[in-house]
């Protein structure tokens, strides 16, 4: 601008494009980071009650107006006129069903999935009236709660974003994921996808219905109250090894996580057991760890039982907080897009710059 548009830029406009130039740069790398570092973690929690709202109708009263020609003026002109209506209307609102959870999720659900809840809690339907100021049609709704018995809890499984800056950092806690063909290899396993809307499996790579609804329940009831979570990953015929791989496949863990890679063989004996986790008291880590090592057939029932009555005590999940410290660097393709986005943003402040008022 200033060798091709000297005349036609005032020396203060220079400043603006220094400015914008700073406040790209600083906007994308917060942006970056921030993207960088989001991670997401589980919570586990349960069915409080389920609800079914009825439909209902209310009279929605208005006035609307609209304008229409009514003449013309002494010049010829058209002149408009208001004119003012009742465009009331009746608004139709549709039944629905909802879950409420211990975490204080709300969710819709489907009518099946409430009828099966209200059955596996057993505790009836209680009316509630719900005082509206309706039209014709007074919907209410009916509620069914747990009722606090282990056999008919409903698990609840959400997802969080929460900060983790080990994982993208430069630092000794960074892991990298391992290669594609070491992750097919020994068919290693991403974090299980939540179905049926809100349930998540604990226990992958073996089919154990009393230990899967075991870790249900620890789930569920400790998720908040410890802020914990645990998942089982089983493998047969593989080296100890391929537990150190599902560690870094998963990047350390959660931050609310205790998890087991279990070495099995044929018969379901017990090879190896890799227990890893943030946190900060390792006395729980080794003792389960030891607890499966121990075992002859794999017991998870019995794992479960151990940390139902140790998490209360021994568990202390850890503060990412404490790695605030932590720097990460963008990677190239960041760099690339912030520059790419700079000079597109300082060529529009170059042509206003040049083209407007202002000049020598």
């Amino acid at each position: 601008m200033f060798f091709k548009f000297k005349h036609e830029v005032v020396w203060w406009e220079y400043l603006i494009s220094f400015g914008v130039t700073i406040i790209c740069i600083v906007s994308s790398k917060a942006v970056i980071e921030q993207i960088q570092v989001t991670d997401t973690e589980y919570y586990g929690g349960w069915t409080t009650e389920v609800r079914y709202y009825e439909p209902w109708n209310e009279y929605i009263q208005q006035t609307c107006s609209r304008q229409y020609s009514c003449g013309t003026d002494s010049n010829g002109n058209t002149q408009y006129c208001t004119e003012y209506y009742d465009c009331s209307y009746v608004d139709y609102h549709s039944e629905y069903w909802n879950l409420r959870g211990s975490n204080g999720e709300s969710m819709y659900i489907s009518e099946s999935k409430y009828n099966k809840l209200v059955e596996q809690f057993g505790t009836g339907k209680s009316f509630v009236d719900m005082r509206r100021n309706y039209h014709t049609n007074d919907g209410d709704m009916y509620r069914t709660r747990w009722g606090n018995q282990r056999t008919t809890l409903e698990p609840v499984v959400t997802k969080h974003s929460y900060e983790n800056r080990p994982r993208v950092s430069s630092s000794a806690y960074a892991q990298a994921e391992p290669p594609v063909e070491i992750f097919d290899q020994y068919k290693l396993f991403h974090y299980p996808k939540l179905h049926d809307q809100y349930k998540q499996k604990a226990i992958l790579g073996y089919n154990d219905p009393k230990a899967e609804k075991a870790f249900e329940y620890l789930n569920a009831t400790y998720g908040k109250k410890y802020e914990f979570k645990t998942f089982v990953t089983v493998f047969k015929n593989l080296p100890r090894e391929v537990g150190m791989y599902q560690e870094q496949q998963w990047q350390g863990g959660n931050k609310n996580e205790l998890n087991y890679a279990i070495g099995i063989d044929n018969d379901g004996n017990v090879q190896w057991c890799h227990v890893f986790s943030w946190t900060e008291k390792l006395k729980i880590v080794v003792e389960s760890r030891d607890l499966v090592e121990e075992q002859e057939k794999l017991n998870l029932v019995e794992l479960s039982n151990y940390l139902t009555k140790n998490v209360p005590k021994k568990w202390k999940r850890k503060h990412f907080s404490d790695f605030n410290y932590l720097t990460v660097e963008p990677k190239t393709k960041h760099i690339i897009i912030s520059f790419i986005i700079t000079l597109l943003v300082n060529l529009g402040v170059g042509v206003y710059v040049v083209k407007n008022q202002f000049s020598e």
